[in-house]
């Protein structure tokens, strides 16, 4: 008995917690729950500013109609990169506080952003393959940084075959 009640209370925790994310799910435009949806929540409550203010990376990004067929690998790539914060430096000391002066309950990773310091693109992204190529960006202030960082960081070609890598200049690939 003691076993069969000990997994009831498991399993009530279980759907509460599956319940609770619906909820924000239901609540939001995107599919970002958990730790670090809660935590974005807060530090925007206690800036009193708008998700718009400090959005999550993947809030600015999406795949392109035309290139459905890589959104699960896409999604994957650029998972953790999406889950990242954007804060704008008159921001950034006030959310550096309220990060070390506080209990989390969880992990976030953040980025200044200064729009000062956004250079002009430096790469060719010519071939339709590239993975920037793929993606459609929001237009806001965050756009060229973001264009910038998957440039830098995810420099990919999307290709469908060893055969088209081998053709390839570049080293990196993406094959699913």
């Amino acid at each position: 008995r003691i076993s069969a009640s000990s997994r009831k209370q498991s399993l009530g925790k279980d759907f509460e917690a599956i319940s609770n994310e619906l909820i924000v799910l239901r609540s939001q435009k995107n599919n970002i729950t958990g730790s670090v949806a809660r935590i974005r929540s807060e530090i925007i409550a206690h800036l009193g500013v708008s998700e718009k203010d400090i959005p999550f990376i993947g809030e600015l990004i999406q795949v392109r109609k035309s290139a459905k067929e890589w959104e699960s690998a896409i999604e994957r790539l650029l998972h953790n990169f999406a889950l990242r914060l954007l804060i704008p430096v008159e921001y950034y000391q006030k959310v550096n506080k309220y990060v070390n002066e506080n209990d989390l309950r969880g992990r976030i990773i953040y980025h200044k952003f200064d729009k000062k310091e956004v250079a002009p693109s430096i790469f060719n992204t010519t071939s339709e393959n590239d993975l920037i190529n793929k993606l459609e960006l929001k237009d806001s202030p965050y756009k060229e940084w973001v264009v910038q960082e998957i440039e830098k960081s995810y420099n990919y070609s999307c290709v469908e075959s060893v055969e088209e890598f081998r053709l390839l200049d570049k080293a990196s690939l993406m094959i699913f």
